[in-house]
């Protein structure tokens, strides 16, 4: 067992293990990074984004809201979190009629 561990402490501090573990956290994170921005244009940072202004009627909801101008390839829960962001609401989302939104628009 001990034979087992030591061996495994050599490959591990081995130059080449090192390398080859650096080139593949690099892609993962150059891989995560692509697909995060990429994923939905909706999360498009606010000050490069236009919008539009919506009143909230009785019975409306920010999902709700957000299903109504999200296209189809579009991740509800992404236009949610710019609706959410663009506006400055409170982690409950709670919003009443008569509440004038910011709804993003793509440029």
């Amino acid at each position: 067992m001990i034979n087992i561990i030591r061996r495994m402490i050599n490959i591990i501090n081995s130059e080449k293990f090192i390398k080859i573990f650096i080139v593949v956290l690099t892609l993962f994170v150059a891989v995560s990074a692509y697909e995060n921005a990429h994923a939905n244009n909706w999360l498009i940072p606010a000050n490069n984004r236009t919008y539009q202004l919506i009143t909230v009627n009785r019975g409306d909801t920010v999902w709700l809201i957000a299903s109504r101008v999200a296209g189809k390839d579009q991740d509800i829960r992404n236009v949610v979190a710019s609706i959410i962001e663009l506006n400055g609401l409170s982690a409950d989302v709670t919003i009443q009629p008569g509440q004038v939104l910011k709804i993003p628009k793509i440029n």
